[in-house]
């Protein structure tokens, strides 16, 4: 329970990542003999530099979904609503080795 609530509290509601395969080698990594406020504060900046975004991270019209690609989050690249009255919003992702996009979609 202690865990599950420092992950709450080291990652950014833009990001939202359940993939404990990314996420625990960075709980690991800290050490525990840090103070709660700079553990939390070392978290956070190892989840950021992980997510990462080209200008602005994404403004998730519902919960957070970044994908993830051979264990590695993609790089943020922009958003972009759909014309007219469409009601669907666009999130471009790319993987920055082999820059092969991937889009994911949400309804507002």
């Amino acid at each position: 329970m202690e865990e599950y609530r420092f992950l709450l509290q080291i990652q950014p509601d833009y990001i939202d990542c359940q993939d404990d395969s990314i996420l625990q080698p960075i709980i690991d990594s800290i050490p525990k003999d840090l103070s709660k406020t700079k553990r939390i504060a070392m978290g956070k900046e190892k989840v950021k530099a992980l997510f990462k975004y080209d200008k602005t991270y994404p403004r998730w019209l519902q919960g957070a979904e970044w994908p993830i690609v051979n264990g590695k989050p993609l790089v943020f690249s922009h958003q972009k609503k759909a014309k007219g009255g469409d009601i669907r919003t666009y999130y471009y992702f790319y993987d920055p080795a082999t820059k092969e996009q991937t889009v994911v979609e949400q309804f507002d």
